[in-house]
């Protein structure tokens, strides 16, 4: 095997920095050493990594895709790390948790904070990749937890979950100051029949009712 960690620590760092000096002073390794890393990379692996000019390096296709390993093997090994420091300590475990609503994620740090202090052993990691479709996200075993408004869908035979009351979410209607609800002490869902919600955000591919 050519690769290794120096090299993927390499490629990473020449990519960010944009120039061999500054890739080899973050890395505290000298700007010669570096250069005959990566010329001795190249050289084994039969392509150039990099195009040189005038205002620093950038990555060529081989390059790229030693980037995307790279990044993928330097984070795993970062979270290894994190890991058994955390074993070491006493370490529970870890919770994952996402929402079913991108506006939760202005709150939800807080709450993380709280838990954080109640249960010092479990690291909490917030999954926002997962909001799209969190249900899809607790069946495959990315997320241990979703906080959720809709229903699991009964079409997903796969689909297993515990759903528990948590709390009930206010809902507040911004309309204009002329407009003919703007009196109404509250609303009900009747009153909105004939008229156009703007919502935060719908997939393309999904109908407006799944998301409003």
């Amino acid at each position: 095997m050519i690769l290794d960690v120096r090299h993927l620590e390499m490629v990473q760092a020449i990519e960010k920095e944009g120039t061999l000096t500054e890739a080899a002073r973050k890395l505290g390794i000298s700007q010669p050493a570096m250069g005959r890393q990566l010329a001795g990379l190249e050289r084994e692996i039969g392509a150039p990594m990099f195009r040189r000019h005038h205002k620093g390096m950038t990555l060529t296709r081989e390059g790229r895709r030693i980037l995307e390993s790279a990044r993928r093997v330097l984070d795993d090994l970062t979270r290894a790390e994190e890991d058994v420091r955390l074993l070491t300590e006493g370490y529970a475990g870890t919770l994952r948790v996402a929402t079913e609503c991108y506006t939760c994620y202005h709150w939800l740090p807080w709450v993380a904070r709280r838990f954080g202090e109640r249960y010092p052993k479990v690291e909490l990691q917030l999954v926002p990749d997962a909001t799209r479709d969190p249900y899809a996200a607790l069946t495959t075993g990315a997320v241990d937890l979703a906080l959720v408004y809709s229903a699991p869908p009964e079409a997903d035979a796969e689909v297993d979950v515990a759903l528990e009351e948590v709390f009930a979410d206010e809902l507040v209607a911004i309309v204009a100051e002329k407009h003919p609800l703007a009196d109404e002490p509250y609303m009900t869902a009747e009153q909105f029949r004939d008229e156009t919600l703007l919502c935060h955000y719908v997939p393309p591919t999904e109908p407006w009712s799944a998301r409003c």
